[in-house]
């Protein structure tokens, strides 16, 4: 992987486009915090040095999301948020809604990953480990921490951390983001919404062509409603059917 410059602006520029995901999917009463005044010429400079979009595909939909974050009104987005990811949760932004895999499990792991590299979710956030935000922002800190070992010619780290991002995209982020991203874009009838929804969709695609990793193909997968169903099973050890491997 190490390449000089152009590998070190690549994984930076990927790992903020990740992190402009989080923030689309933040709440909207930390919108003033957090400043939704992307430039558009900064955003096209990043997606073309991310080298994730030969099809044009992201950098539409990463527009797209641009302009309806600066248009929309933060009280029609708070009501929406609140009915697509609080209370019934039509849209739910969590791992364990969607893979049908013990919860202990899948959150035992990614404490595993977030303790290997010093990470913690935001204080404050309320967010489970499983969140979407928690998870693209993990993923964008392995990414500036490759960069960070290409730069220093450490390739020892840089292996290792490779080698710990495309375990993390296969087995958590790649398995589940996408159905969620193309949930959020069909369930909602705000603009905001159903364009995080597909920039997220493509962001995740284009990421696993980049690191190769075999996504699950594109389905019409709904969330799992906790209903005491076989898929968890508190401390009992059972975990029922499993979710074909990603």
């Amino acid at each position: 992987m190490s390449g000089g410059h152009a590998d070190v602006l690549r994984l930076v520029c990927q790992a903020d486009l990740l992190l402009l995901a989080s923030d689309l999917l933040a709440p909207p009463g930390s919108w003033e915090i957090r400043g939704r005044d992307v430039d558009p010429c900064a955003l096209s400079e990043t997606l073309g040095h991310a080298g994730l979009d030969g099809d044009g595909v992201l950098a539409e939909a990463a527009g797209e999301a641009i302009r309806h974050w600066k248009d929309a009104d933060p009280g029609q987005a708070a009501l929406e948020w609140c009915r697509l990811f609080e209370g019934a949760q039509e849209c739910p932004p969590n791992e364990t809604a969607w893979i049908r895999r013990d919860k202990g499990a899948i959150l035992a792991d990614l404490a595993g990953f977030y303790r290997a590299f010093g990470f913690e979710p935001e204080p404050g956030s309320g967010e489970k480990p499983d969140h979407a935000r928690v998870e693209l922002q993990f993923a964008a800190l392995v990414l500036l921490f490759i960069a960070r070992a290409s730069e220093r010619d450490d390739q020892d780290r840089e292996t290792l951390a490779c080698d710990a991002l495309r375990k993390f995209l296969a087995d958590h982020l790649s398995c589940w983001a996408g159905d969620f991203a193309r949930r959020l874009a069909a369930v909602s009838d705000f603009a905001l919404a159903r364009a995080t929804g597909r920039y997220l969709a493509a962001l995740v695609d284009a990421l696993g062509r980049a690191w190769k990793i075999d996504t699950l193909p594109e389905t019409s997968a709904l969330p799992i409603r906790d209903d005491g169903t076989p898929w968890e099973c508190d401390g009992c050890g059972e975990t029922g059917l499993s979710r074909p491997p990603c």
